[in-house]
């Protein structure tokens, strides 16, 4: 079983990129609404 941290270790860095994403999506469209 030594694929199952590897593929938990990928599946961590893919939700945080995602995570990051969506979170500067947000900023961007709050700043947005802000400046309005």
């Amino acid at each position: 079983m030594p694929k199952l941290p590897d593929f938990k270790a990928t599946y961590v860095v893919d939700f945080i990129k995602i995570l990051v994403t969506v979170i500067h999506e947000l900023k961007c469209k709050l700043m947005e609404i802000h400046l309005q």
